[in-house]
């Protein structure tokens, strides 16, 4: 299986004396939300000798087209210390899990590090390739462990909530909010023929997520394409084979029916209609 995507945006040391701040009050948290539609790529925001400043970068799902729309940072909350730091799940995937640490000094604690593991944005929603963003840091770690968290199932992560110290000028918490992850409706449609056949219309299969998708092109990835495709469908359905089938171009979503793996690509390939007989 795939590892887990993790990704540490995490406070570098950078060799100057930690300021003596007094110690933080916990108040109610600074929201920096996406916008309508989008859902947390990244995190963004300033860094030192631990979060000064963050916030999510967002990007919007394209339902026509079923992919992720570039980019964009919102402003992150916190004060103007340290230096930038931007991280960013792997294309085509959002922030779906996340855990909090925090070091302890002068009897107050920051945020050192917030690690995220994403998940592709299209169904079946799989988590992506491991990637670690990190820098080092000596200080002590505060009591408890670290803060963990999950979007719910069938959902990603929308906002951040960030908590401040006192003075507005360090993080000292964050969490994620979360909403509705991205979902396809079925557009399947079937005629039964006076011959004993059926005609379906943008076949589709369901997968784990409970989505339902268009069929691909091909049986196998980039192999087995048109007929083995159409009569393995025929045959998942319990029909005997395929008659007749027309493909579709730039289809944008499909999923093949051997191992229910995703195409998710401008120019993949499914089907038009697939007609099935005895």
């Amino acid at each position: 299986m795939p590892r887990p995507a993790v990704l540490i945006f995490a406070a570098i040391v950078i060799g100057a004396s930690i300021p003596r701040v007094a110690v933080s009050s916990l108040t109610a948290p600074t929201s920096v939300d996406c916008g309508p539609g989008e859902y947390v790529v990244g995190l963004t925001g300033r860094t030192g000798a631990w979060i000064d400043a963050m916030g999510p970068v967002c990007a919007r799902w394209d339902n026509r087209t079923f992919q992720s729309v570039p980019a964009r940072a919102r402003r992150p909350a916190g004060g103007p210390g340290g230096g930038g730091n931007q991280q960013l799940c792997p294309a085509g995937s959002a922030i779906a899990a996340w855990q909090s640490e925090k070091i302890v000094a002068d009897q107050a604690a920051f945020a050192d590090r917030v690690s995220v593991q994403c998940q592709t944005l299209a169904p079946p929603r799989d988590p992506t390739q491991a990637r670690v963003f990190g820098g080092q840091n000596t200080l002590p770690r505060g009591r408890g462990g670290p803060a963990k968290g999950r979007c719910p199932d069938g959902q990603l992560a929308t906002g951040v909530h960030v908590w401040l110290s006192h003075d507005g000028r360090f993080v000292t918490d964050a969490r994620m909010k979360c909403g509705p992850a991205p979902s396809v409706a079925g557009r399947m449609a079937w005629r039964s023929g006076n011959d004993g056949t059926v005609t379906y219309y943008a076949p589709e299969l369901k997968v784990r997520s409970g989505d339902r998708i268009q069929l691909d092109w091909c049986r196998q990835w980039a192999s087995d394409c048109g007929q083995p495709a159409a009569d393995a469908f025929c045959k998942v359905i319990g029909q005997a084979r395929a008659v007749r089938f027309a493909a579709k171009s730039k289809v944008g979503l499909t999923v093949i029916v051997s191992d229910r793996r995703i195409c998710n690509a401008p120019d993949c390939t499914g089907f038009e209609q697939v007609v099935c007989g005895p």
